[in-house]
């Protein structure tokens, strides 16, 4: 076999560089040397991408070591029996949102996996089940979660408001036994950002296709929509996380090389929800990637796209200091006025066993102390800017 061993070593940083290449399209043999392994395995979590890689060896396209392909073994044998639960979980969700006769959509990761990922979860791991459900529809929704045993644990928010902010109606959870939890959020809009609430998502069901994993028959967006709405969620509702993370860079690569993928429709979806600038963004770090993936002329026709204003704003926000200690966007985005300010009064002033329960308080401390441990880091940052 030919020695094509990367030039990185492992005192540089040259992990997730080497790992671009491992899942560039052009292919080719690589070798992962055990010295190699120390540099590339505490990226495998935050990148996601244990299960691609350990793909990629078996497949024959890595040469890796007895030692690195037990680790990797290891490592997801783990993560399935953790989440052996889910697809049965997620598949009576499913089932009962359409008995009901409740409309949804499926996005993110669990409608990667069976539409480019051949259905194999290992090689895309997920953190929740991830719908679009209009918001004529909530109601029924939430009471068929609530009945199918999930909750909504008291760590649900970030911060009071997150969900309204977000687009969520809530982020409910199941405990699987001793196994790790299983998250499902609810969205009754496609994008974050209250800027585009209005451009975004409303002709998605009009489009969607119907797939089937597991014996399960479940609707997800078209290509283009779910191509379209990662990149709006990667520049604008992640806009200040600290690096890229590689799997949803391949999730656009593998959307992408579908046969019904169209470069064209992609963009006019783009001019028509006001997502240019984060098409643009998306398109240029994966031609910097794997250029060999971006049809010639795709590139420089995103860069001339023009970037709206709603688009600017939504961006503008994102990047503010202190977005995240707005509580919530105005009332006129909020969907049934009266629930959503109980709900989020609830938030805001909870309960004392609340406060000590979740700010491990000790069990004599006051409400007041309680507001200190939730909102005083919080103040502090604000009083900073």
């Amino acid at each position: 076999m030919k020695d094509t061993s990367p030039i990185f070593s492992p005192s540089e940083p040259g992990g997730f560089a080497w790992l671009t290449r491992a899942f560039s399209p052009q292919g080719g043999m690589l070798r992962l040397s055990d010295d190699l392994w120390t540099t590339v395995e505490p990226l495998l979590d935050a990148h996601r991408v244990a299960g691609l890689l350990n793909d990629r060896i078996q497949n024959g396209f890595i040469e890796a070591s007895l030692r690195v392909q037990f680790n990797l073994a290891a490592r997801l044998a783990r993560w399935t029996e953790a989440t052996r639960e889910w697809p049965a979980l997620a598949g009576g969700i499913l089932d009962a949102f359409q008995s009901r006769d409740i409309p949804c959509l499926v996005l993110k990761g669990w409608a990667l996996i069976p539409l480019v990922y051949d259905g194999r979860r290992e090689l895309r791991e997920v953190n929740d089940l991830d719908l679009l459900i209009p918001r004529s529809h909530l109601q029924a929704a939430d009471a068929a979660l609530l009945e199918a045993g999930f909750s909504i644990p008291p760590q649900a928010e970030v911060w009071p408001g997150f969900a309204h902010r977000y687009s969520h109606e809530a982020l409910y959870a199941r405990r699987c036994g001793t196994r790790r939890p299983m998250g499902v959020d609810l969205h009754w809009q496609a994008m974050g950002s209250p800027q585009l609430w209005s451009r975004v998502g409303h002709d998605w069901f009009g489009r969607a296709r119907e797939v089937v994993w597991e014996g399960r028959r479940m609707r997800v967006p078209a290509a283009e929509d779910l191509f379209l709405h990662l990149c709006g969620h990667e520049v604008i509702d992640h806009a200040r996380d600290a690096e890229p993370l590689l799997y949803r860079f391949i999730d656009l690569q593998r959307l992408a090389a579908l046969p019904s993928f169209s470069w064209a429709t992609l963009q006019e979806l783009a001019c028509d929800s006001s997502l240019t600038g984060a098409l643009r963004s998306r398109i240029e770090a994966l031609h910097g990637l794997w250029p060999e993936m971006i049809p010639e002329g795709v590139l420089d026709s995103c860069r001339r796209l023009p970037v709206g204003p709603a688009e600017r704003e939504a961006m503008r926000e994102a990047l503010s200091r202190t977005h995240a200690l707005r509580p919530s966007p105005g009332l006129r985005w909020i969907p049934g006025w009266g629930a959503r300010l109980r709900y989020f009064f609830g938030k805001l002033f909870p309960s004392l066993s609340f406060l000590r329960a979740v700010y491990r308080l000790p069990p004599k401390a006051s409400y007041i102390e309680g507001l200190l441990a939730r909102y005083g880091t919080r103040m502090k940052t604000l009083m900073r800017t």
